[in-house]
């Protein structure tokens, strides 16, 4: 097995994993399957690391960035026209904030004098 599938073989579960719980699409990352090409086809480690992570992207190549932004609203539409007041909203994914939780209060701790015999 080459190291590519090998690191693979332990991460695409946990990407999967992801997915499900953050409904994203870890597990199809075209940069992470030309990093596992990169190394199957006997590319270093490091050189595969900076191949994916830091190189310079190609000129006209657009980066994707993901920004969480929490607005306070009772409906659907309500909370996405105020998001789309702040930028462009490519993608709409709305989760229900829940409610805090309520902070414990610490009681007095009171000390009693132990009986003498």
């Amino acid at each position: 097995m080459m190291l590519g599938d090998k690191i693979a073989s332990v991460a695409q579960p946990i990407a999967r994993t992801i997915d499900r719980v953050s409904e994203t699409n870890v597990a199809g990352c075209s940069g992470c399957k030309k990093m596992r090409d990169n190394l199957n086809s006997g590319m270093s480690l490091i050189d595969a690391i900076y191949e994916r992570w830091f190189k310079a992207k190609e000129k006209g190549e657009k980066m994707k960035y993901q920004i969480t932004v929490v607005v306070d609203a009772d409906k659907f539409a309500d909370a996405v026209s105020k998001a789309e007041a702040i930028g462009e909203v490519l993608n709409a994914q709305v989760k229900p904030v829940p409610p805090p939780r309520p902070q414990h209060q610490m009681g007095t701790v009171v000390q009693r004098p132990v009986p003498t015999t």
